[in-house]
């Protein structure tokens, strides 16, 4: 049998000194997806272990600071290293899953939704996870709370749970102040399928979104967002490099961008043609850029850039490869 590997997603340890890659694996006969995640150390970076599968596939994957793991997928079943009590629906009993013990103490499997688990963020005190239907899950400790949210979730945005993001498609986002959730109107530009593709903290507190189809937005949660005049692109990602600016584009590749709070200047790193995501990752002084491409040929892996000491220079790139078990 054939399989198809894909990198559909990175996730950065909240230690910020490895990252899970995710990998999904389409058969060519037909049947169901497999499921399994990787973990990176950056200390051993053209390296990974394989820590995590499933029969399912899997949508998001996060770890704690005190290395508690979490993972959920397109059937709403959550995987965790903790042990919870309250889960409200049986688990599928096709489903099965392993993990490696030198990554993993155990896991445990529940289900908290029919529909698939979009995303997920999680803290040693705090996992929220958001299906496809906009179902907000709390849970801390014994206790889960729900919410129902408009919008169908992509992705949630933030390192503090009293000041956390969820956005979703046509251009929906939410805001988390750490005891309700509230809606963030963002300026209409005319198109009812945008979607947020990334986003950074900037060095004012304020927050920087970038879309799928080349608009910017500028603000925070309290104060609201503006729309910022820059050049068009079809932005998949945005992130910080010690005080320096990088985004992917679709059918270009990775840019370095000047003047950030006004008219953008671009600078190209490295071309690719389908740069799915843009992340920066790692302890200051020990990090690098990490691009999760849709062209996988051979080894499923994910690119590894880091920039030069100069505007619009790259210091070396290269493929993270996905050692299969």
């Amino acid at each position: 049998m054939i399989y198809n590997h894909e990198i559909s997603r990175l996730r950065e340890t909240k230690n910020r000194d490895a990252v899970l890659a995710i990998m999904v694996s389409v058969p060519d006969n037909g049947s169901m997806p497999t499921s399994d995640v990787y973990l990176g150390i950056f200390d051993e970076s053209k390296d990974s272990g394989f820590c995590f599968w499933t029969n399912s596939t899997v949508l998001d994957a996060a770890m704690t600071l005190s290395n508690q793991f979490w993972c959920v997928d397109n059937e709403g079943h959550v995987f965790t290293t903790s042990t919870l009590v309250n889960a409200p629906l049986a688990v599928l009993e096709d489903v099965s899953f392993g993990y490696k013990k030198e990554y993993l103490s155990k896991i445990n499997a529940y289900r908290f939704s029919e529909l698939p688990i979009n995303t997920l963020w999680c803290c040693d005190r705090l996992t929220i996870l958001a299906d496809e239907s906009g179902t907000v899950c709390h849970i801390e400790g014994d206790k889960v709370t729900l919410h129902s949210l408009d919008l169908i979730p992509l992705s949630f945005f933030g390192n503090a749970y009293n000041d956390l993001y969820l956005y979703g498609r046509k251009a929906k986002l939410w805001h988390f102040n750490g005891i309700q959730w509230t809606e963030i109107a963002l300026p209409d530009v005319g198109l009812d399928h945008l979607a947020i593709s990334g986003g950074i903290v900037l060095s004012d507190g304020n927050v920087m979104f970038v879309t799928s189809y080349g608009f910017v937005f500028k603000g925070n949660a309290k104060k609201g967002f503006s729309l910022l005049s820059t050049l068009k692109k079809l932005y998949s990602g945005i992130c910080q490099y010690q005080g320096r600016y990088f985004v992917s584009a679709k059918d270009e590749g990775l840019f370095e961008v000047t003047n950030i709070d006004n008219q953008w200047q671009f600078h190209l790193i490295s071309p690719a043609r389908l740069p799915l995501s843009l992340h920066t990752m790692g302890q200051e002084g020990n990090q690098a850029l990490f691009m999760v491409s849709a062209l996988n040929i051979g080894k499923p892996h994910f690119v590894v850039v880091d920039p030069g000491n100069n505007f619009g220079e790259k210091e070396r790139a290269y493929s993270w490869e996905i050692n299969i078990e």
